[in-house]
């Protein structure tokens, strides 16, 4: 599933000004459809990546822009790197 062509478009029209009244109906569908598909194919990712991707879209799709834009964009350093410092992970789980 492609984060940009599936979810990006569609959730930033969703609460874009930019986007034109005759295009916030197809906006909003298109997010109840990409929500559907990432429910479905989230159950058969066995990749992070993917999943990773699908999360992406499920978090955009509701709403949730800033998390789907997180996810979507963090590489596994940077992923890394933030829950060490905002969770001590390896302090936690690494014994």
């Amino acid at each position: 599933m492609d984060t940009q062509s599936v979810g990006g478009v569609p959730a930033s029209g969703r609460r874009s000004a930019l986007v034109p009244n005759w295009l916030k109906y197809d906006c909003n569908v298109a997010l109840g459809k990409a929500l559907a598909l990432g429910l479905a194919d989230i159950k058969s990712s066995s990749d992070s990546l993917t999943a990773r991707a699908i999360l992406s879209v499920l978090a955009l799709a509701k709403g949730e822009l800033k998390l789907g834009a997180m996810l979507s964009q963090l590489d596994d350093s940077e992923l890394d790197e933030w829950i060490e410092h905002r969770v001590a992970w390896s302090e936690l789980y690494n014994k």
